[in-house]
């Protein structure tokens, strides 16, 4: 009779949940490794910024992407490099100045705060995690604030990417997880919740659909 399996929910903790679900992640990281730690102190290059915007939009979105890269200045990307883990005061102000350069390339209203706020995270990438649907679906299935009205939305609001940052890094420090790892975990997560298995989890979490 081999062949017969059942599919159960089991709660784990956060160490065992980055042992499951990394395996599950399927992006290719090749270009992402490769150019965010490039150079000779950390500093970003105008080629790299490049690089890593394409690898962070997928070929369908590369033009673009790399449009984003141009429009912000090399400076002001490397600013945080080198620094104390910026401060929610901080990085606001730093997200905001992200948002007033590509306003000047009439930039600023494409992709939502996606892409922003990963142009934040290459200026700090152990400290302001990458945010996405994906991992914003993962959080809040974890922290119980996902509902199934909710599946059709995605994250608007940069002061709840703050508050996802905390939690993120909350679990980083107590857990002595490697960021990057976490982020692979969670936005498998995410996708399996997204993906038509996904109604497995939000039954065991919400109840029955219908």
């Amino acid at each position: 009779m081999a062949g017969f399996i059942a599919l159960t929910a089991e709660e784990i903790d956060p160490t065992r949940f980055v042992e499951v679900w990394s395996h599950f992640y399927s992006w290719d990281d090749d270009k992402y490794l490769a150019h965010i730690r490039d150079q000779p102190g950390h500093k970003l290059t105008k080629a790299g910024v490049g690089e890593l915007m394409t690898w962070k939009s997928g070929n369908r979105h590369a033009t673009l992407a790399k449009a984003f890269g141009s429009a912000v200045p090399l400076s002001l990307l490397n600013w945080p490099r080198g620094r104390a883990p910026l401060t929610d005061a901080e990085l606001s102000a730093h997200f905001e100045a992200i948002i007033a350069a590509l306003g000047r390339a009439e930039l600023n209203k494409a992709r939502g705060i996606i892409w922003p706020i990963f142009m934040c995270h290459i200026g700090q990438p152990d400290d302001i995690p990458i945010y996405d649907v994906n991992v914003w679906v993962a959080w809040g299935f974890i922290t119980c604030w996902f509902k199934r009205q909710d599946l059709e939305k995605v994250p608007k609001k940069f002061q709840r990417y703050l508050e996802y940052r905390e939690w993120f890094n909350g679990i980083v420090a107590t857990y002595a997880i490697p960021a990057p790892k976490l982020d692979r975990a969670l936005m498998a997560f995410g996708q399996f919740i997204l993906s038509r298995w996904g109604d497995l989890a939000l039954t065991y979490k919400w109840g029955p659909l219908f």
